[in-house]
């Protein structure tokens, strides 16, 4: 990321806004399977639920390379809260997977080696649920994105990644 240029930040930036969106569009729950910093977080947090291993590490690391990222971010104050959001987002710490679903980003964090049976069973559970009540619990979610203004936040709100500080921000 930190090697783009303003073009390929851009195109970057509006692709993780679309998986993103694509994620939250599908008609049936998404479970994220994750080890994820930046981008990948972000879009973690577009999934309707998240299990992680135990030894999985999360973050927003971005914002020590003098890069800043918020496309899919704007998701994190609905699930961990407006000033653990600060926090990560301004720090650019890494966290282990037990802090970050005791903050409430992870919906499940088992041993690594159970992780895929844990998904492989959260699926069955899904299959066995009526598909229509499934369909219109996740058609009826993205009513709680509208009410933090997730829909009026674009990919070009996002300021252009940079090594360095632009001349705006020195003034």
């Amino acid at each position: 990321m930190a090697g783009l240029d303003p073009d390929g930040a851009r195109r970057f930036i509006t692709l993780v806004h679309e998986a993103g969106q694509a994620v939250r569009d599908l008609p049936v729950p998404v479970i994220a399977r994750i080890f994820a910093l930046g981008a990948g977080m972000e879009l973690a947090a577009a999934c309707d639920l998240r299990v992680a291993a135990d030894t999985a590490r999360f973050g927003m690391p971005e914002v020590k390379l003098g890069i800043s990222l918020m496309v899919e971010a704007v998701l994190l104050p609905g699930l961990i809260g407006w000033g653990r959001t600060r926090e990560l987002l301004l720090l650019g710490e890494i966290h282990g997977a037990a802090e970050l679903a005791a903050r409430g980003f992870l919906n499940r964090v088992v041993p690594a080696e159970a992780l895929d049976r844990t998904i492989d069973r959260m699926v069955q559970s899904r299959l066995e649920a009526g598909p229509c009540a499934i369909t219109l619990q996740k058609r009826r979610h993205p009513r709680l994105h509208d009410s933090v203004g997730y829909r009026r936040t674009q990919p070009d709100d996002a300021r252009i990644p940079g090594k360095t500080i632009q001349p705006e921000e020195s003034q």
